[in-house]
């Protein structure tokens, strides 16, 4: 496996930062772009970043029972429409979203066939990765949430995830759960089968701090070696990865900034 670039450092490491990106990003063969953007925003803005969404997306946002929530979905939803816009030239409402049978969101344009996305939210963090000619899946989860990790892992992690939990210090045991479910996630988002695919029908190695392969795949050998997992620190208190068809060239992170104005 390739060693680790200064791009992917400056991306794990939080004290640095991700800058903001490009008005007009483009594309290569080999990178990922991967972009991070914050969620809570004052209600005029919540509203103006709405008026960017179809009548499907904003049915979904009202169907939230709480209104931080239906917010934070309006916000991650018209940040997808403007990261996508940017790349292919065009305002944020016309960016033509569909969905696979599986709901993996596509883009419906005969003149992009090649652009991949995938996106992912938590708590007031979104996470959009962007590539070219390769499927690509996106995790992100708020890893102080109260939940019963342990419980989870026997329920869906496979034997050699939930081993390498068990000897994770006491301390670093919550961090641990996180990264390998934020990969067995990305994985089955990257691959479009979500849920079709059981969690414990493949493996992760949680702990590992470089793109790596899957550990295995169950009933297809070759499958681990077709991806490539790669953790991202997004924010304090967050924990995220990506999972991307080989070859891997490396990441390439940045923050959405709206105030730019190119949200629309």
């Amino acid at each position: 496996m390739r060693s680790e670039t200064k791009t992917e450092r400056r991306c794990a490491n939080e004290d640095h930062g991700w800058p903001g990106g490009p008005t007009r990003p483009a594309l290569d063969d080999a990178l990922v772009h991967v972009w991070r953007a914050e969620l809570d925003a004052p209600a005029h803005e919540v509203e103006r970043c709405a008026a960017i969404l179809r009548a499907d997306e904003l049915q979904r946002a009202d169907s939230f029972r709480f209104r931080c929530h239906r917010d934070r979905f309006v916000m991650a939803r018209s940040t997808l429409r403007s990261i996508l816009g940017s790349y292919l030239d065009v305002p944020a409402r016309e960016v033509p979203i569909t969905y696979s049978a599986t709901g993996k969101p596509l883009l419906a344009r005969h003149d992009a066939p090649d652009l991949r996305f995938n996106l992912s939210h938590s708590g007031n963090r979104a996470v959009y990765a962007v590539c070219a000619k390769r499927e690509v899946g996106v995790d992100i989860e708020a890893f102080h949430r109260n939940i019963d990790d342990e419980a989870l892992s026997v329920r869906f992690f496979a034997e050699a995830e939930r081993r390498a939990l068990a000897v994770a210090p006491r301390h670093a045991r919550r961090q641990a759960f996180f990264s390998c479910w934020t990969r067995k996630e990305a994985y089955i988002k990257a691959t479009g089968r979500g849920l079709a695919t059981p969690l414990e029908a493949f493996a992760v190695c949680p702990n590992a701090r470089t793109p790596m392969p899957l550990l295995w795949v169950r009933g297809d050998p070759s499958e681990r070696l077709r991806w490539v997992l790669v953790p991202l620190t997004v924010a304090p208190g967050y924990i995220g990865a990506l999972a991307v068809e080989a070859p891997y060239g490396g990441l390439r992170c940045w923050s959405w900034i709206r105030s730019r104005g190119y949200v629309g």
